[in-house]
Order: C-alpha cells, then structure tokens, then sequence
C-alpha cells in the first residue's frame, strides 16, 4: 500500500508534493512542445530537451538535486528513454 502525503516516511508534505506535480506536469508539456518545435525546425529532439534540462537545472532556474540515489535511477532511466526514441525514430 502506497503512503499518504505527509505520512512520515514520505518526508514530503502535502504543498511539497503539489509543488513537484506541478513542475513534473509543467515539464512535461514544455517537452510536448518542444517535439513540436522540432518538427517544424527539423532539429533534432534530443538536443531540444538536452536546453530544456539546461534551463531547469541549477544554472538555469536554480533548482537544486542533492539526492544522489535518485539522480542515478532518474539518470538511467533517462538513458533507456533517450535510447528508445532514438531507436524508434531512427
């Protein structure tokens, strides 16, 4: 069974947990976007989300990711993501 927001081994609250929805969703339809633009521009979609991830990381809008264990889930499964749309539209 999944916890409930605020339950104490979550550490989130309940703001915390609507602020990260809405950044993930916000991401999420910049990226719909963004593989629009790059149909029209003929640039490749990678490199458009390569500037998304620029943007939105600690050089761009500050935000700050200092928990190493999720960094490298999140990175290896950007890695099968990139992969898989690189093989589907190659």
């Amino acid at each position: 069974m999944l916890p409930l927001a605020g339950d104490a081994q979550t550490g989130f609250t309940l703001g915390e947990l609507t602020t990260a929805l809405l950044v993930g969703s916000l991401t999420l339809i910049v990226c719909v976007v963004a593989i629009r633009l790059s149909n029209r521009t003929g640039l490749p979609s990678l490199l458009i989300y390569l500037g998304i991830g620029l943007l939105i990381g600690e050089n761009g809008l500050g935000i700050r990711f200092e928990d190493e264990q999720l960094t490298l889930v999140l990175g290896y499964a950007a890695l099968v993501l990139i992969l898989i749309e690189g093989g589907l539209t190659t």
